[in-house]
C-alpha cells in the first residue's frame, strides 16, 4: 500500500504543466472564453490543441444530419489545410473517401478533426499507425514553453463546416481566435 502512496506522490510531482487555451468564437451564443455555437438546429462545441480540434456535434431536431467530411475544411492565420481527417473513422486512411457520417435525430457525436498535411502513415513490423504533428508553428530549440504556448495568443482558425439538413445543404463557417494561455495543472 505504501508503494501506491509513493507512486502517486512521484506522479503527482512528475506532472508537465499543460496549457488552456482561452478561445472566442464567431458566430457564438455563449460569453467569451469558450468555443460554443447553438440555434435551433444544434449546438456545437470546439476544442483547440496543439495538434486537432475537438468537436462536439449536437442535433437538436427530428431528422437526421449528414456530415460530409470530405467537404470540411480549415485554416489557420490563413493557411488552408484543404483535407481534414476525422478520429471516428480513422485516420491511419490518410488518403481515402471518408464516409458520410449521419447523427440520429436528438443526438450527438464526438470527433476529432486533424489536418491532412500533419499526418503520416509509418510501418513497423506489419503493423501501420499514423502519427500526427502540430499544426501551429514548431517549438523552437531553446523557447520556453510558456512563450510558446503564449505566442498563440492572436491565432485564428476558421473552421468551414457543411452539413445536410435532410435534403437541404447548409453551410457553416466558425471562426475562433485564440485570446489568452492559461498554464494548468
Amino acid at each position: 500500500m505504501k508503494y501506491l502512496y509513493l507512486l502517486l506522490i512521484v506522479s503527482l510531482f512528475s506532472c508537465k504543466p499543460q496549457y488552456l487555451l482561452v478561445l472566442k468564437m464567431n458566430p457564438s451564443t455563449n460569453p467569451p472564453g469558450g468555443a460554443f455555437y447553438e440555434n435551433d438546429t444544434l449546438k456545437m462545441k470546439f476544442v483547440v490543441t496543439d495538434t486537432y480540434i475537438g468537436i462536439r456535434f449536437d442535433n437538436k431536431t427530428n431528422q437526421g444530419i449528414k456530415i460530409n467530411w470530405d467537404e470540411i475544411s480549415f485554416s489557420l492565420n490563413g493557411r488552408s489545410y484543404a483535407r481534414v481527417l476525422h478520429n471516428l473513422t480513422g485516420v491511419r486512411k490518410i488518403n481515402d473517401v471518408q464516409p458520410p457520417t449521419t447523427i440520429p435525430p436528438r443526438s450527438y457525436i464526438d470527433d476529432k478533426l486533424y489536418p491532412r498535411e500533419t499526418m503520416s502513415v509509418v510501418s513497423s513490423g506489419g503493423s501501420y499507425y499514423s502519427v500526427n504533428y502540430n499544426f501551429f508553428r514548431s517549438k523552437k530549440v531553446n523557447e520556453s514553453n510558456d512563450k510558446y504556448h503564449k505566442s498563440k495568443i492572436g491565432d485564428k482558425i476558421i473552421i468551414h463546416l457543411p452539413y445536410y439538413l435532410g435534403t437541404s445543404f447548409v453551410e457553416s463557417n466558425f471562426e475562433i481566435e485564440i485570446v489568452d494561455v492559461k498554464k494548468k495543472k
